[in-house]
């Protein structure tokens, strides 16, 4: 729930947490003057999360631990909370067990302030950007259906490698400004991987060099990355090892043309390499 958190103090908290919510789940049902669904409710609906659980683990083992996408897989996670809360506010609703009643409503007022606490001082870490500016989704070398195609459309992404593609591409990045970092992120790949399908497509044409030509002469590493992700995933076959034409032909054009840009590829090419 918090970045920057010892690991013993969450789990110390989660644990509280679940000790209160076991003692609500344990003392509820014996409230006669409830009804049974009002009873049974919360103790029915965490068994049956623990059950979905067990018959899909990835509903919580199965998340990968990538900085930037824990809002993402929170959502496995999340109705474990709410049903916690619900059960261990039920613990002190009783009137028979004044004691741990009493102990209860103290635990979880030291667990909200601590909580809110906690929370407020994650919001920035030194060295790391603020959580609410962590963005969910993150650019990756697939199609990107909003950079304009060339006339006359071809309809299908593994065929825009023509002039007029690369050229829409690049007209559409000069024409307009994106509000999310990650979106114009995502354009500079879709170049990227326009220029690829060129360079083997259409290994003599002037045009994809000079395209990337012009954009290695800008001072911008982050665009050379997205360049270079996006170029990646056109030289390399879906079984993830380099397209021949690449390590015939390609590769040394790309020494010749854009020597900058050889090192970022084969770093992206070996990402997707199985």
């Amino acid at each position: 729930l918090w970045r920057g958190v010892p690991p013993w103090a969450s789990a110390l908290w989660w644990f509280s947490l679940a000790g209160v919510a076991v003692a609500g789940m344990v003392v509820t049902p014996k409230r006669t003057e409830k009804t049974m669904v009002a009873r049974l409710f919360v103790p029915v609906a965490v068994l049956s999360l623990i059950l979905a659980y067990q018959v899909r683990y990835d509903l919580w083992a199965d998340n990968p631990v990538v900085r930037g996408f824990d809002p993402f897989n929170l959502r496995y996670r999340a109705p474990m909370f709410p049903l916690f809360a619900l059960a261990a506010a039920t613990a002190i609703g009783t009137s028979r067990h004044q004691r741990l009643r009493k102990l209860c409503l103290v635990i979880l007022v030291v667990l909200a302030t601590t909580g809110m606490m906690l929370r407020l001082s994650a919001w920035r870490i030194a060295g790391q950007d603020r959580i609410h500016t962590i963005g969910v989704y993150a650019p990756d070398a697939v199609p990107d259906p909003t950079v304009p195609e060339g006339n006359p459309p071809r309809r299908l992404a593994s065929q825009m490698g023509r002039n007029e593609d690369i050229a829409a591409a690049m007209t559409f990045l000069r024409s307009h400004t994106d509000r999310f970092e990650e979106c114009r992120a995502h354009h500079q790949i879709e170049l990227g991987r326009r220029l690829g399908i060129a360079w083997l497509e259409s290994p003599g044409e002037q045009i994809p060099r000079d395209v990337l030509q012009s954009l290695m002469r800008k001072d911008d590493p982050a665009m050379r990355d997205h360049l270079a992700k996006g170029f990646a995933r056109s030289v390399v076959l879906p079984d993830g090892s380099p397209d021949p034409r690449w390590l015939e032909q390609g590769k040394d054009t790309m020494i010749e043309v854009a020597p900058e840009l050889l090192r970022p590829v084969n770093r992206a090419m070996e990402r997707l390499a199985p």
